[in-house]
């Protein structure tokens, strides 16, 4: 794991153009946290490998959404870093075809999955056949309520909300006028 974590470093920019393609982050945030992030988990868990404490330990990790844009390129990767053929295995195709042969799977013993709601009802039913442990996220991420009292100046940073929208928005303009928070992502004033 340590030697992925290696390679992941020295593919540090191909990993960040990847990312920021897939999903439009700005690059100096895939470059500069999520996977350079990436690597010191892979550093992480690699400390546990020679660790021997007479009990499985639930660390709770699953797969998170990023950076899954990364999977093939990391997967060429894995291979390099000499992990044995089956360890890690990349199953392309469309979750309807894929993603309900690994739910109804009786050898798979888990399912994560982040997405919408009726794709999870869908993965909660065809996961009740196996009684898999199932982990899911739904709905929109990082969900914040500004209310009346906030500290404008700093929430507009943040966020985008109602209830106060005029002064929000006028706030935000301020803000904008300031900083580049849209345009290119490959543009290192962006953010």
């Amino acid at each position: 794991m340590n030697k992925l974590a290696d390679l992941v470093d020295r593919e540090l920019e191909t990993l960040a153009i990847i990312e920021t393609l897939d999903n439009g982050k700005p690059l100096s945030i895939s470059r500069g946290t999520d996977v350079p992030h990436f690597s010191e988990v892979l550093r992480y868990y690699a400390g546990y490998a020679d660790k021997d404490f007479g009990k499985v330990i639930d660390v709770g990790l699953t797969r998170w959404p990023t950076p899954s844009s990364i999977t093939l390129e990391l997967a060429r990767l894995v291979q390099e870093a000499g992990f044995p053929p089956g360890v890690i295995n990349v199953l392309n195709g469309t979750g309807r075809e894929v993603g309900a042969a690994l739910a109804q799977h009786e050898g798979v013993d888990k399912i994560a999955f982040t997405g919408s709601t009726t794709t999870v009802k869908e993965i909660m039913k065809m996961a009740a056949g196996t009684m898999k442990t199932i982990t899911l996220e739904t709905g929109g991420k990082s969900p914040l309520i500004v209310f009346d009292d906030t500290n404008l100046d700093q929430t507009v940073k943040w966020a985008h909300e109602e209830g106060i929208y005029d002064t929000f928005v006028e706030k935000f303009k301020e803000y904008t006028d300031k900083a580049s928070i849209h345009g290119d992502p490959f543009d290192e004033k962006t953010f």
